[in-house]
């Protein structure tokens, strides 16, 4: 068989440059550093792939945080804006009110006014009549017996 001797040779000859196969029984072999170093790289990786989710985390809280604040605000400006506008349509029902109540009391005004200019206007009429009322009994005979003069504007 033409196969066996390059076997037996391969016993005789060096073992292949595998670097990248870690060997446990044999710690100071190259492959055995080289697995180290590699363990070491992708410890750092696992450290640099952490340290970055937690710069992540940081930037999403910051975000959340920022967009908290913003609702606050937006919160406030909102109930401002709903103080203000209540505060403006009480005003207005005020304003309206007193639009309302002012012609009201005006006419009230007037229709004093108007009682008042009417009874002004009776009581000069009423008065001469009732001093006449009063004193015609014992006047007017008397008057009309001495003299048949003007009667009206005087006392007698």
């Amino acid at each position: 068989m033409p196969r066996s001797p390059p076997s037996s040779k391969s016993c005789s000859s060096p073992p292949p440059s595998s670097g990248d196969i870690y060997d446990p029984a044999v710690p100071d072999s190259p492959a055995h550093s080289a697995s180290s170093h590699q363990h070491q790289q992708q410890q750092q990786q696992q450290q640099q792939q952490q340290q970055v989710q937690q710069q992540e985390r940081m930037e999403q809280q910051r975000q959340q945080q920022q967009q908290q604040q913003q609702q606050e605000m937006q919160q406030q400006q909102r109930m401002e804006q709903q103080q203000q506008q209540q505060q403006e349509m009480q005003q207005q029902q005020r304003m309206e009110q007193q639009q309302q109540q002012q012609p009201q009391a005006m006419q009230q005004q007037q229709l004093q006014q108007e009682v008042q200019q009417q009874q002004q206007r009776q009581q000069p009429q009423q008065q001469p009549h009732r001093h006449r009322c009063t004193t015609s009994p014992f006047i007017l005979p008397r008057i009309h017996t001495r003299s048949h003069g003007p009667l009206i504007g005087h006392p007698w």
